[in-house]
């Protein structure tokens, strides 16, 4: 199969998540109830960045926001994954893969991995400022099952290298030619 007649879905977590907050009544009422009336303004948009630094500023509140939102989320994809009938991949874009638990919906998992100050670079282009930055790095305590991890990317930034790995990746899961962990 030629790469580029593949067909792949991305699926951002992130995203799913902010779809929900917009479109679930439930879940800004229950985020109201949780973390309070000022996470909510006068049109009922939930103001994300009030909420980060409720959440990312305590082990506690995002744990609060997690048991809210994590079934959620599974349930949105898992919902996708099984609709979707045309795409040859669909990959799940999560650093909260395995907390939320979606490494279960996976058949291999490919761990992207970057420096300290290439991820503040990325969150930067997302219109964050330092403080939130340095929250949202400090707070959000990922974790990793390392075991469960098929094949690793390190991320040096440069845009054609991180696409050569990916590729390469691509051809090892076509050939299932999977041998214990890769780094790529």
């Amino acid at each position: 199969m030629e790469k580029t007649k593949e067909r792949i879905r991305v699926l951002d977590a992130d995203d799913i998540a902010k779809d929900i907050y917009n479109k679930n009544t439930a879940i800004k009422s229950d985020l109201k109830k949780t973390f309070g009336p000022d996470i909510i303004d006068d049109n009922k948009n939930i103001l994300y960045g009030k909420l980060a630094e409720i959440v990312f500023s305590s082990q506690i509140e995002l744990s609060k926001l997690n048991r809210l939102m994590f079934p959620l989320i599974r349930r949105e994809i898992k919902s996708i994954i099984k609709s979707d009938m045309v795409n040859d991949y669909i990959i799940i874009d999560a650093a909260v893969l395995f907390d939320a638990k979606l490494d279960l919906l996976c058949d291999f998992i490919i761990l992207v991995d970057a420096d300290e100050s290439l991820r503040k670079t990325f969150l930067k282009n997302k219109n964050l400022n330092d403080n939130e930055i340095e929250l949202r790095i400090q707070g959000q305590h990922i974790k990793i099952n390392e075991s469960r991890v098929d094949f690793r990317i390190i991320n040096d930034g440069k845009m054609e290298n991180l696409r050569k790995k990916t590729l390469n990746i691509f051809e090892a899961v076509e050939k299932k030619n999977i041998n214990g962990k890769k780094d790529i």
